[in-house]
């Protein structure tokens, strides 16, 4: 999975979340509604870090190849 659709998926979640956390009339479905849009929340940073991280791999294969070593593992 691509961080641009992690992104999105969470970013569904995080509205879903406070949707349902705004809307919600009962304790136990106002937890429900914070419980999802911390998971979404949680799934936009991972996918920041994810984007970051892949982003590094590809200018260190750069860097590699323009010094003509093979790639790592």
């Amino acid at each position: 999975m691509t961080p641009a659709r992690i992104a999105i998926a969470s970013a569904v979640l995080l509205v879903a979340g406070i949707l349902l956390a705004a809307i919600g009339t009962s304790t136990t479905v106002d937890a429900a509604g914070v419980a999802v849009g911390g998971v979404g929340a949680v799934g936009l940073v991972a996918a920041a870090f994810f984007a970051v991280g892949e982003g590094e791999d590809r200018q260190r294969a750069k860097d590699d190849a323009a010094r003509g070593r093979r790639p790592g593992p």
